[in-house]
């Protein structure tokens, strides 16, 4: 959302798919940008009723799909079901303001100047947000270890989804590929997991500097 606003576009977020599907059947957004996997529903899923609800009022909504897959044909599954356009995590604020651009009407054209201050607003969120992860992960580590004691595995996968999508934002490339594992790992109720926690948790403690 931050990086959004740098642009000057008011933002409106919605915890869970929803509650934002309430919303977006009263009101009239430029651009909806959906993450993959919402608390409740799928964004494919949500994407699928907001198709729906156009078929009774007449709109044609612009909804990007965000993802920390950048699996390659990831994007083309996106676009054929139904989303305009993809954006992987970690999102540039290059690539942000293209697709702002051309998804609201607005020629995606930059000059070096703006590109440079899009780079050095990029290091300055990178910062913030490396900042802010050092606070949140601890939470998350800590409850990723209880729903493993707890073996709560469907709670579980999703705190390692969430998680995992902080540290791609944060281009921590090598914990974000161990919550990748521990996440398959949860879906699966595979007994490596804890060695997998134990072993990305002492990694984040190293990096940052715990």
């Amino acid at each position: 959302a931050e990086m959004i606003e740098k642009f000057g576009a008011r933002v409106t977020i919605f915890e869970n798919g929803i509650d934002a599907l309430k919303d977006i059947k009263k009101n009239r957004y430029d651009l909806i940008i959906s993450d993959i996997q919402l608390p409740d529903l799928s964004g494919f899923e949500l994407l699928k009723l907001i198709r729906e609800s156009e078929q009774t009022d007449g709109q044609r909504r612009k909804i990007v799909a965000l993802t920390a897959h950048a699996l390659a044909g990831y994007k083309e599954k996106g676009v054929q079901a139904g989303f305009d356009e993809y954006l992987a995590k970690p999102v540039t604020m290059k690539e942000l303001y293209k697709v702002l651009a051309e998804n609201t009407g607005e020629k995606p054209q930059i000059s070096k100047a703006e590109e440079n201050s899009m780079e050095k607003i990029n290091v300055e969120i990178m910062n913030k947000l490396r900042g802010e992860l050092k606070k949140g992960a601890l939470n998350s580590f800590e409850k990723i270890k209880n729903y493993l004691e707890d073996k709560n595995y469907k709670s579980l996968a999703f705190e390692i989804h969430k998680l995992k999508g902080s540290f791609g934002n944060a281009k921590e490339t090598e914990i974000y590929e161990m919550l990748i594992e521990m996440e398959k790992n949860a879906k699966e109720e595979n007994s490596e997991l804890l060695k997998h926690y134990e072993s990305c948790f002492k990694l984040f403690k190293e990096r940052f500097e715990l």
